[in-house]
């Protein structure tokens, strides 16, 4: 243990870290490429049960600790299980799938879900996911050996339950989860039961149909041009990546996730020992980009900065607050059932359940697209809808112009945070959410 020295590793894992987001977008892009990745070469030795080891032998008051063995284990997962990650992505990416309607010939899954999102006609996007559905696809059955893989590689590390490393108690985001999904279950119905399908309801979840005029697409630009001038984004280099392709008003929303959660990772660097201060989980992210991501849906944002008319504003309020409904349902879902176990016919009870509309078991981890992270999302919901409860309380609706505001934003997301979340800060957390989806989408 004399050897081991935590300055020199807390930067190593900064290192790994960067490289692992890196493969992770090269995967999301090209699975091929990714499989050739081999970015932890140069810092393997953070990957290693060896590592977990020992800083799992560290004092339990030694301050990186924690956030060490935290990094560790995601960059181990990441690196071990590379095999099952991969393999997912190709089942998505490669076109495998024969299809005869619409169009005929190889097709991915991603391309026809592609089709599926961004096709207007109702009776084309059934064609596209009837072909979908009755093209035998692998995914659920890769789906489940990633998750079998990452029992056993935490297994193998030390770790009986990988949980333990979370910084909220997955029972009680559960408890919230069904509780959510209770208290929104009459809205959905409403809201989503008379599209019958998934074909039907596509359309209502991208939110192509909103009024108003819109920027042409989410880039970059646009994203940062809403907050020039602010001091939200002074002396930080942040990393967005690539945005969404704007297939409806729901992807500025996308886009202002990735915005903040961009933030929130650049936020905390420089302050503080990388493993102190960043969060393996990326439930803070997530966060952050759950706050941004209202914005698309608040009428007064919507009105001073995308200029829409307030009839316009108010209507497209409405409308998304349909796709952050069936957002927050789907997350619900992902926590409440458990993928890696259960049978396909299961999964799509359930997520029909939640979107109120058929869906065929043989879609069960293909459309839809299931999270490995829902309970890390339907966290960062919860926390979120608090979050912006007390920016409105005491900055004004227009919290997010103003100075002092986005100050007070800059402070909390500079300090280092506790790592674990107390549960009272999350019981009780899907009745503010669920009131604030029936103010929008009701």
């Amino acid at each position: 243990m004399s050897e081991l020295d935590p300055q020199t590793l807390d930067r190593d894992i900064a290192r790994a870290a960067r490289a692992e987001r890196a493969f992770w977008r090269t995967l999301r892009d090209d699975a091929k490429r990714a499989a050739d990745d081999a970015w932890y070469e140069p810092v393997r030795h953070v990957t290693t049960r060896t590592m977990f080891q020992e800083v799992s032998a560290l004092p339990s008051t030694d301050p990186l600790r924690e956030g060490m063995l935290g990094w560790i284990h995601r960059l181990a997962l990441t690196r071990i299980a590379r095999g099952p990650i991969v393999a997912v992505a190709r089942a998505r990416q490669d076109p495998t799938l024969r299809l005869e309607k619409p169009e005929p010939g190889p097709h991915s899954v991603r391309t026809v879900v592609r089709h599926v999102l961004a096709e207007q006609e109702r009776a084309k996007a059934g064609a596209w996911l009837e072909g979908l559905a009755a093209s035998p696809s692998p995914l659920l059955g890769h789906e489940k050996a990633l998750r079998e893989a990452r029992q056993e590689i935490s297994e193998r590390l030390g770790l009986a339950d990988p949980s333990s490393l979370d910084p909220f108690d997955r029972a009680v985001v559960a408890e919230e989860g069904e509780q959510l999904l209770r208290r929104t279950g009459d809205l959905a119905g409403t809201l989503f039961s008379p599209a019958e399908d998934l074909a039907g309801l596509v359309g209502q979840l991208v939110a192509r149909d909103v009024p108003g005029v819109w920027p042409t697409k989410p880039d970059a630009r646009w994203l940062f041009d809403q907050f020039q001038g602010t001091p939200l984004f002074q002396g930080l280099t942040i990393d967005l990546g690539p945005t969404p392709e704007a297939l409806g008003s729901a992807s500025f929303a996308r886009a202002l996730a990735r915005l903040g959660a961009a933030y929130a990772r650049s936020a905390v660097l420089g302050r503080a020992p990388f493993s102190a201060s960043s969060d393996p989980s990326d439930v803070h992210p997530l966060r952050r980009g759950a706050l941004f991501a209202a914005l698309a849906a608040d009428p007064f944002f919507l009105r001073k900065h995308v200029g829409l008319s307030r009839d316009a504003a108010a209507a497209a309020s409405r409308a998304l607050g349909a796709t952050f409904l069936a957002a927050a349902r789907l997350a619900a879902v992902g926590v409440t059932v458990d993928v890696g176990s259960a049978s396909a016919n299961a999964i799509a009870e359930a997520v029909e359940d939640a979107l109120k509309v058929r869906v065929p078991p043989e879609l069960s981890g293909v459309f839809p697209r299931p999270s490995l992270r829902a309970a890390e999302r339907l966290t960062a919901s919860l926390l979120a809808r608090a979050d912006m409860i007390e920016l409105r309380s005491a900055f004004d609706e227009d919290w997010f112009r103003n100075p002092r505001g986005l100050l007070h934003l800059r402070e909390l997301d500079a300090t280092p945070r506790p790592r674990k979340l107390p549960s009272e800060i999350l019981r009780g957390s899907a009745e503010p959410l669920a009131r604030a989806l029936e103010a929008m989408a009701g």
